[in-house]
């Protein structure tokens, strides 16, 4: 009985927490609009931060949730090659 109970949490600690597409896509939405205000305030630095992680967020949303079509994912590619573009520029026209 002592056996079952002290190897129990052993087996939840084990799993893989996956996130939702529902919890990606908030995060996605929030880092959107730090990065739109990152670009308003030419706060490149906070901007090329936030960028990179919306584009590693649409990554593991297609890695995670299944069904995704890849269009959906690969149309944020030259969006977002775009938007680091002006960045790197520092460009805060382009980046508008």
């Amino acid at each position: 009985m002592l056996i079952a109970i002290v190897s129990a949490p052993l087996a939840v600690a084990q799993q893989t927490y996956v996130p939702a597409l529902g919890d990606i896509m908030a995060a996605i939405q929030w880092r959107h609009i730090k990065l739109w205000f990152a670009g308003k305030r030419e706060n490149w630095e906070l901007a090329t931060y936030e960028l990179e992680h919306i584009r590693t967020s649409l990554e593991e949303a297609a890695t995670f949730c299944h069904g995704i079509p890849a269009d959906y994912v690969g149309a944020t590619v030259e969006p977002i090659k775009a938007i680091n573009a002006a960045i790197e520029a520092k460009d805060g026209a382009r980046f508008a």
